[in-house]
Formats: C-alpha cells, structure tokens, sequence
C-alpha cells in the first residue's frame, strides 16, 4: 500500500497544510492487512452488572486515576476499581449540573477533571474528581464530541455536518480561537462528518486522535495540532454516503439528510494512552465488539490485536486500566488490568 508525505489539495480541503498520510492509495478499500496477535495479558479488575440502581443504561465510560465514570439516566455514576459504587450526581434539567443529552464525556488529563458536552442544554459542563461542577462554557455552536488539551485549549467536533472537521476554543473564555483543516477529502461533502460519526479524543500523551464509527479512517494530530498523520484502518470499509430525505413539520415537507442505510460500521469506540491508540473494531470480524486492533500513537503503525474475553460497545483507558461497557444482552461495566509486552 502506498504511503507518502505532503499530501496536499489547496482547493480549500486542505488548506495546503502538510499531511503525513499511511496506506491511502486507490486500492486501499479492497485491501485488507491480516491481523496478528498483539502479546498484551488482560486481568480482571472487577465487573459489575445492572441491577435496578445503576447501569440501567450506561454510555460514555472514562478511566481515571481511582474512579471510573459513567454517564447513565442522566446522572454521572463513579466506580472505585474494584466495582464499588462511590457516588452519583446530576440529574435531568437545565439548571447548573444538570443535564438534557450528554453526547460525550472524557478527562482531561492536565487536572484530572471531566468534561461532559450536553448538546440537549448546549454548554460543556467540568466537573471536579468528586464530581462537583467547576465551571461551564456555553457552546457557540452546534457540537458533537469535546476534548480538552494539555495548554488549557479545548478542540471539538461539528454537529450536523458542514464540512468542517476540528473547532479550537480558548480554555479560559470559550471563544472559538480557529478551524483545523480537513485531512481527507471525503469532506468535500458536506455531510460526511455526520454521517461517519466522528469518535474525538485527547491522549495523555498531547496527541489527539480521530476515528469514524463509519468510516476507516484513523487521524492523530501531534501535540500543537501539527500536521496530522492519516491511515485507513487494516480492514477497512467503505466510506459512508448521505442521502437526501423529504420530511414533514408544522405542515411543510422539509428536506434533510441522513446516513446511507447501506454504510458499514467500522469501529465501536476507541481509546488511547501515551503510545497506543485501540480500536475497538467492527467492520468484516467475525465476533464484533471483541477485536481490539492497536496501532502506535506517533506514526499510526499496526502492532497487532487484542481478543476481549467478550463483546462490548465502549472503551477507556488510563494508564494500565482497560475499562469497557457492554451493552446486551445486560448493561455491564467490566474492567481489566493490561500488562503491555
């Protein structure tokens, strides 16, 4: 598969900024690079399964330093690591701590708080280690998912497409600072974004990664926003289409756009630490939710894959903690101790 250096369009995609770019040739989609084994040893910290309190329906799960998160009927939920419930705040509303649709939630791992973007109130919301809220940003524009980095900026993602890929936000008074430029020119199309579902984090490391739930594109940007490294994932699916829809509301057809219902999932969720960036991987397994494929932080290189002892839908990491959440047949919050070769 092809690589190169300085792949550049300056017909505005782009915005001739240099772009280190892995495996992207014209063959690339037919392409499919065998998976091996990644020598990582998994043990089991705890899991805890619903009950009638807490893991009624958990999303967004973040691994920290002595407590695990998780965003479930609109409260925030902490767990010890050894499964034990440690509190629970928020509820729904939109008064301060409250929330509406908390769309994604991370650490930010400068001062160990967390960061909840509630598109339903829209605003972010920074929450301490003990989950009192610290201060808010009302968000300027529509967003989708939020990561705050190691000099007090913040980047995010569009919601509702627009051809834009990456917004960067003043720490201190949440203006919006500048665009990073798209890397791939799927974004050509307006509506590719929402339609790919763009999975945003920050590393511990500086580096930001990128990845698609329906797209195999992985992207990570060096501490600084530098030059981005891009590469399809090893087996990758195709990009998704939107397709145009014709809806009625308050007695007038109204149209929109929504995903292809032939797209392809590629990825479920990902997570990172200072060297590896996981996919938790869908596309053509045979068992999805299990794979985890791992790739190098700082050149996007495959190292191998791990197989999950059994199928989940999110994943955190901290350090050598692996946090996931799995969503059927019963909610569950698993979590694993990682000894890395």
């Amino acid at each position: 598969m092809a690589s190169g250096q300085g792949w550049v369009w300056c017909g505005g995609i782009l915005a001739c900024a240099s772009v280190a770019v892995v495996g992207l040739g014209n063959e690339s989609a037919a392409q499919r690079e065998p998976r091996r084994p990644y020598p990582a040893r998994l043990t089991v910290l705890f899991s805890r399964v619903s009950d009638d309190r807490v893991l009624v329906f958990p999303h967004h799960p973040v691994a920290a330093d002595s407590l695990v998160y998780v965003y479930d009927e609109q409260q925030v939920v902490a767990f010890d690591y050894a499964g034990a419930l440690r509190w629970r705040v928020g509820r729904a509303g939109a008064g301060p701590g409250e929330h509406r649709t908390v769309s994604h939630q991370v650490l930010d791992h400068r001062t160990g708080d967390l960061w909840q973007y509630d598109l339903g109130n829209g605003r972010i919301q920074v929450r301490a280690a003990d989950g009192q809220l610290r201060r808010t940003y009302p968000a300027p524009r529509t967003l989708f998912k939020v990561a705050p980095l190691a000099d007090g900026r913040f980047v995010a993602t569009p919601g509702g497409g627009g051809g834009t890929f990456l917004h960067l936000f003043d720490g201190t008074t949440g203006a919006e600072v500048r665009q990073v430029p798209p890397p791939v020119p799927e974004y050509r199309d307006p509506q590719f974004s929402d339609a790919a579902s763009t999975k945003l984090l920050a590393c511990p490391s500086g580096h930001v990664a990128v990845a698609y739930a329906y797209a195999s594109y992985l992207i990570v940007l060096p501490p600084g926003l530098g030059p981005p490294v891009v590469r399809e994932s090893i087996d990758p699916v195709p990009p998704p289409r939107s397709v145009e829809i014709s809806f009625r509301e308050g007695g007038r057809t109204l149209t929109g756009h929504r995903r292809a219902p032939d797209s392809k999932l590629a990825s479920r969720s990902i997570a990172c630490d200072r060297e590896r960036l996981l996919v938790l991987y869908e596309g053509t397994t045979g068992d999805p939710g299990r794979v985890v494929d791992v790739y190098r932080l700082s050149d996007l290189a495959y190292l191998g894959s791990i197989r999950l002892p059994e199928s989940v839908n999110f994943l955190s990491m901290h350090g050598d903690r692996l946090v996931a959440i799995r969503l059927d047949p019963v909610p569950a919050l698993l979590a694993w101790r990682v000894t890395w070769p």
